[in-house]
């Protein structure tokens, strides 16, 4: 209990009490406690088993081609394409691929992968089912987007943990390799794609729009 010739009050991050008529202070402790109600773990539910067929789930990062003929999609960390109701696996490794993006004419794969030790973006040739890789950057390549003459790809690069870090904007030139930095400090950004024209690239932000 405190009297009415103390005085109660907060500084250098905790609570204190000290006489009114008094130059020397004391802490107040504060404890608190929370009843956590447990429960037993679910029961193992299995393997499954070897040989069967089962759904794939987690598809993701849909990239259709101009003509609509082909699709390319990410699923179980993998490159997948199908055509006319085919689906073809395109990687199958241990490597994790993600955002697939389509030439305008459906002949090749730009895409981010983890194969080089870290994040950067790749290009698979469909005739010839080729892989090259586009960027040595040792910052993390997403988000590639392909220029409508298909000659150039637009794409995100961070040193962060995720797209909700800082990113700059860059553009790769797919004949001489070369690429340069078009804008810095985009925060939130998550796609790139390129206008009709192909004169401006837009960046969409998950929580900020859409930025030219």
């Amino acid at each position: 209990c405190f009297s009415p010739a103390e005085l109660v009050y907060t500084s250098d991050g905790q609570v204190w009490r000290r006489g009114i008529a008094d130059a020397a202070r004391r802490p107040v402790h504060l404890f608190a406690a929370v009843a956590v109600e447990t429960h037993a773990p679910p029961a193992d539910a299995g393997t499954v088993a070897p040989g069967t067929t089962h759904a794939a789930l987690g598809i993701a990062d849909v990239a259709a081609a101009a003509d609509a003929r082909r699709t390319a999609f990410t699923a179980l960390g993998d490159l997948w394409l199908t055509e006319r109701g085919r689906v073809e696996r395109l990687t199958d490794d241990a490597f994790v691929e993600i955002d697939p993006a389509l030439a305008p004419d459906g002949e090749s794969i730009v895409f981010a992968s983890d194969r080089s030790g870290n994040l950067n973006l790749w290009r698979l040739l469909l005739p010839t089912r080729s892989l090259l890789q586009l960027t040595f950057d040792a910052r993390k390549a997403f988000a590639p987007a392909l220029s409508p003459e298909g000659r150039r790809v637009a794409y995100l690069s961070t040193d962060g943990l995720g797209p909700w870090d800082s990113s700059e904007l860059r553009v790769l030139d797919l004949g001489s390799a070369e690429a340069r930095t078009v804008a810095r400090g985009l925060v939130d950004a998550q796609t790139t794609a390129w206008d009709s024209p192909g004169a401006s690239i837009l960046v969409t932000a998950a929580k900020h729009g859409v930025g030219r």
